[in-house]
């Protein structure tokens, strides 16, 4: 059977189902550490299994919080993108849709 290649298309973003998988994988990854850390070192073989429970609550809702605030800093879209992206509009504007200037208005006007 010979089918048809798939037409190439841009994407905004990675994709929220891609987001979600790898949101996923770091929940189970900060879980698998916190584990292994809590209840298989060494340094923590004289503490009492409450003790351990609480250190492996303590690193994952530790972590949790660490992400949420990176999440609260980091920008979406950096202010340089921002900018190309109102030059590139600003010149489809001009070049493709032929907007006129505010200033050709007013001269315009004036005549």
């Amino acid at each position: 059977m010979i089918y048809k290649r798939v037409f190439p298309l841009e994407a905004e973003d990675i994709g929220e189902c891609w987001n979600r998988m790898l949101n996923a994988i770091v929940t189970l990854t900060v879980l698998t550490n916190a584990a292994l850390i809590s209840f298989t070192m060494k340094q923590f073989d004289d503490w009492f299994y409450a003790y351990r429970l609480s250190l492996f609550i303590g690193i994952v809702l530790g972590c949790r919080v660490y992400k949420s605030i990176l999440h609260l800093r980091v920008v979406e879209t950096p202010p340089e993108v921002v900018i190309q992206g109102e030059r590139a509009s600003f010149i489809n504007d001009k070049l493709i849709r032929k907007v006129p200037d505010h200033a050709d208005n007013f001269a315009m006007d004036i005549l």
